[in-house]
């Protein structure tokens, strides 16, 4: 059965809350291992994003005291963390979270990666938001030289960063390019 990357960033994550939390504070300020991942996921499914944020901060200090953050596992936290910030339109605090994801996903994870190509991707559309257009322009870019090196497992992904790449093109009066993608 294949999962969408989406769904796989999320089980990550949840595999993540059971790897770092142990017998953390944080799962005592949260319930037990299975609550905490359990809890994060139905927060996130029901928008409400900011006490997802609270719960995902606290496994974020939590990891980064244990470990670091340098792994993918701390990379696919900070990247969920940065998307509950982008959909509650706080784009500025998003920003150095995928910043710094993307930073330690360029360390340790190899190149060619759906997480990295999907930070990528993430990054771009806030920057995009923001009238970052060529940051987001070569960061989607990116993405999709990554996307493609993928296929066809992240044929889904690809065609939604062709499409970001496509409207930014758009906006920018960039037509013929933009049809092209």
């Amino acid at each position: 059965v294949r999962i969408s990357w989406m769904r796989w960033s999320a089980r990550l994550a949840g595999l993540a809350l059971l790897v770092v939390l142990g017998n953390s504070a944080a799962v005592a300020q949260t319930g037990g291992q299975d609550d905490v991942s359990v809890r994060l996921e139905s927060l996130r499914a029901e928008g409400r994003y900011s006490e997802a944020i609270t719960v995902l901060k606290r496994v974020i200090a939590a990891q980064e005291a244990k470990s670091g953050l340098d792994n993918p596992m701390g990379v696919a936290l900070l990247n969920n963390l940065g998307e509950l910030h982008y959909k509650l339109g706080l784009h500025a605090e998003a920003i150095p979270l995928y910043e710094r994801a993307l930073a330690i996903a360029d360390r340790t994870i190899q190149v060619d990666n759906p997480l990295t190509a999907t930070l990528l991707r993430n990054l771009g559309i806030v920057y995009q938001l923001q009238g970052r257009r060529g940051e987001a322009a070569r960061l989607y870019a990116r993405s999709i030289r990554q996307f493609e090196k993928l296929m066809p497992a992240a044929r889904i992904q690809l065609a939604s960063t062709l499409n970001n790449l496509a409207t930014l093109y758009q906006g920018l009066g960039r037509l013929q390019e933009a049809e092209t993608l």
